[in-house]
């Protein structure tokens, strides 16, 4: 297993593609905020995210969107030939921060084993973690990602003082006989507590 330190990856995706996830998190945020509001759909219906993220405020948030969960797909041999496993897509999470966001200082739980966090646009924004005794600061261009171990180092974000930042965050696992794909789900794409009959 050559996956022991964090693994910084410019360019991971095009700097096109990046906008384009980009503008379009930040639309499906604006339409989901309005219908919302409206009354159209219901408060933090899975399916547009949710505003009450409990490990940052100020953002919206997205498990599973179905453009995210394909670039989760896309993205198993860029990241096998990078950490050296073979690996399953889990899930993908996404957030658009906006100022006065903090990530606090977290570990992920298990199915984050090979986490990865993914500039599409906005603001520049330093991710911090912890090795050993010193803490270490990233900073990412769009397009660029960290491949980290989510359950074994310590994670956070320092106050945002800008407008607003795109990050998506993609999760895997070893592949090993007994590992859930998908994050229990049938497939990719489907909700959170979505596990079929």
């Amino acid at each position: 297993r050559m996956f022991n330190k964090p693994i910084f990856i410019k360019n991971a995706i095009s700097k096109e593609r990046a906008k384009i996830i980009c503008d379009y998190l930040m639309l499906k945020e604006k339409v989901a905020n309005r219908l919302m509001a409206d009354g159209y759909i219901p408060h933090n219906a899975c399916e547009w995210g949710t505003f009450n993220d409990t490990f940052v405020d100020r953002a919206f948030s997205m498990y599973s969107d179905i453009l995210c969960e394909n670039l989760l797909k896309d993205l198993v041999p860029l990241m096998e030939k990078k950490t050296g496993m073979k690996l399953i897509p889990m899930y993908s999470y996404a957030r658009v921060y906006h100022k006065g966001s903090e990530l606090f200082k977290h570990i992920d739980r298990r199915s984050c084993a090979v986490s990865t966090t993914l500039f599409a646009g906005g603001d520049k924004w330093s991710f911090f973690y912890r090795d050993e005794a010193k803490e270490v600061e990233v900073k990412f261009n769009p397009g660029d990602m960290l491949i980290y171990d989510g359950p074994k180092y310590t994670h956070w974000r320092k106050p945002f003082k800008k407008k607003n930042c795109v990050q998506i965050f993609l999760h895997y696992n070893e592949k090993k006989k007994g590992a859930k794909l998908n994050d229990g789900r049938p497939f990719l794409g489907l909700p959170k507590d979505y596990y079929g009959q």
